[in-house]
């Protein structure tokens, strides 16, 4: 069985149209974007001769098989390999808010297709919860409510058509991201508290699917809550 994978491009906002069609031709139900910058310094792109550019984030799920190809076809068809073209990477999804987030993520693909990896052996989570515009706010006061601490919001914007609404949410609206990393043995909790007050049938239509996560730092309480707390 083929694990979902999420597939991430960033890549030169001139350019980024051709990747955004690579993700929907590759079965890309949804494909959510955002703009940002690359870090590299002057010193380093001056090395490369290079200038710097605007960037667009871009991910989409889909199964892993699928998602290969699209990493494969974006570095022999869409120049990805050269030089301050971008990056991509793909990272196996573990677990999913529910029908209804698997749904609007992945469509009507068969359950052989979106088995989820097993990563029982990850001690951490990060929990991305896709919901309207403006709702951050009722998505982390019921994280919190789960045992989550804070979280990061990103503004973000989908890119998918009309053809992506399903049960009343739609990924061509305005949208937020909202990231929280927590101990794995706490995921179950967060989520079920994030879906009951702030799930699809509330004004915040918030999905979410999670990505596992090796290794942590700076997080005290996430790392004591799965166990890797240092002893005093």
């Amino acid at each position: 069985m083929s694990a979902i994978n999420m597939v991430i491009f960033v890549v030169r906002r001139d350019k980024d149209e051709g990747y955004r069609q690579l993700l929907r031709d590759s079965g890309g139900t949804a494909v959510l974007s955002f703009p940002c910058q690359g870090t590299a310094g002057e010193n380093i792109l001056s090395l490369l001769g290079l200038q710097q550019t605007d960037k667009t984030l871009l991910f989409s799920l889909m199964p892993g098989a699928k998602a290969r190809k699209a990493l494969r076809h974006a570095i022999d068809n869409l120049g990805l390999n050269l030089p301050g073209e971008g990056i991509a990477l793909r990272t196996p999804v573990d677990a999913f808010g529910g029908r209804t987030s698997l749904r609007v993520f992945l469509g009507d693909y068969t359950p052989e297709e979106v088995q989820p990896m097993d990563v029982k052996e990850l001690h951490y989570t990060l929990i991305i919860a896709v919901c309207a515009g403006g709702h951050t706010a009722e998505v982390m006061d019921a994280a919190r409510e789960g045992g989550a601490g804070g979280g990061t919001v990103i503004h973000a914007k989908g890119t998918a058509g009309v053809s992506a609404k399903f049960l009343g949410v739609s990924l061509g609206a305005e949208k937020e991201l909202v990231l929280i990393v927590t101990a794995r043995n706490m995921r179950d909790q967060v989520m079920k508290a994030i879906m009951s007050k702030a799930g699809v049938s509330t004004p915040a239509q918030t999905v979410l699917f999670t990505l596992p996560v090796e290794e942590v730092a700076g997080l005290k309480a996430v790392m004591e809550a799965a166990g890797e707390g240092e002893e005093e």
